[in-house]
């Protein structure tokens, strides 16, 4: 049973007036086992009883938690290129939870489909494309042309709309979800492309990377990691607009490699940026929470 099967089963369960009919026992139990093998089941049924009921479910982070998946991707890449025994032998905490989890499973499948196409060299990332800007006491800054798009939709926050330059990671909700579980107008919402995006900046050698997390219904947390900063302090600093006006959010100083988070954006436009000091180099990328209720302009 998939994604999209079970998500559907365990609607018309609970629904006072299904889609389809009403499911047997036995399909309410293969789409229990399902859900109780899947983060990404869990966490869209979790999104769409938030927004059923404004309540975020109690335990909702805690078996997250439990399944492990997300230290389970960001090692995912040790597998690529080895046999299943050789998994066993020299990863057995991976081989042992992608033997029981369809999440990370697929995952992986999609991890060795871009590494397949890449092998055959069938495409190339874009470069970023950089225009120069000067700020209000004269300084050099590099704006990214073009602008992000997040949305935060059956409790997933993802990119929907990239400038060029950005690599994105899979978004955590599977495909099918968004399909099929949501109500007929968010059809001509755009789709998912991914929850994380790493950005490298200029010919610095200073890589950004930018991950979403959902916050409610409509709320984004942004948590940006910088590497490569070998040449002095980085700071990092978020400005909401409004009109001409650009407010400060926060700013922080970033450690090498550790992630510098903003919680709780709301709907609007806001400017990323990242400076190192020492050889005064200022980086801006803009992008926008779009509201959940409709389609980003």
């Amino acid at each position: 049973m998939n994604h999209d099967e079970s998500i559907a089963i365990l609607l018309d369960a609970v629904a006072e007036k299904p889609r389809r009919r009403r499911p047997t026992p036995d399909q309410r139990r293969q789409a229990e086992e399902h859900l109780s093998r899947c983060s990404d089941c869990c966490r869209v049924l979790s999104g769409l009883h938030e927004r059923a009921t404004g309540e975020r479910l109690a335990d909702t982070d805690r078996i997250m938690e439990l399944f492990g998946c997300e230290r389970v991707q960001d090692e995912m890449h040790l597998l690529v290129g080895l046999s299943p025994s050789r998994m066993a032998a020299e990863h057995p905490h991976l081989a042992r939870h992608l033997g029981w989890c369809h999440a990370c499973r697929d995952r992986f499948a999609q991890v060795l489909q871009v590494e397949d196409a890449a092998a055959r060299g069938e495409f190339e990332p874009a470069r970023a494309r950089w225009r120069e800007a000067v700020g209000a006491l004269g300084e050099t800054i590099r704006e990214l042309v073009g602008q992000a798009v997040v949305q935060v939709r059956m409790g997933v926050a993802a990119f929907t709309t990239v400038p060029e330059g950005l690599l994105l990671s899979p978004a955590l909700a599977p495909a099918a979800a968004w399909r099929g579980a949501g109500p007929p107008t968010e059809a001509a919402f755009p789709p998912p492309l991914g929850a994380r995006a790493e950005l490298p900046l200029g010919d610095s050698g200073l890589v950004a990377e930018i991950g979403l997390n959902a916050e409610g219904t409509d709320r984004v947390g942004l948590e940006v990691t910088v590497s490569g900063a070998a040449h002095g302090p980085l700071s990092v600093s978020l400005r909401a607009l409004a009109g001409d006006r650009a407010e400060l959010v926060a700013s922080e100083t970033a450690r090498v490699e550790k992630p510098v988070v903003f919680r709780g954006l709301v709907p609007g436009r806001y400017v990323l940026e990242i400076q190192e000091k020492q050889r005064d180099l200022r980086f801006r990328v803009g992008f926008e929470v779009a509201s959940p209720t409709g389609a980003s302009g």
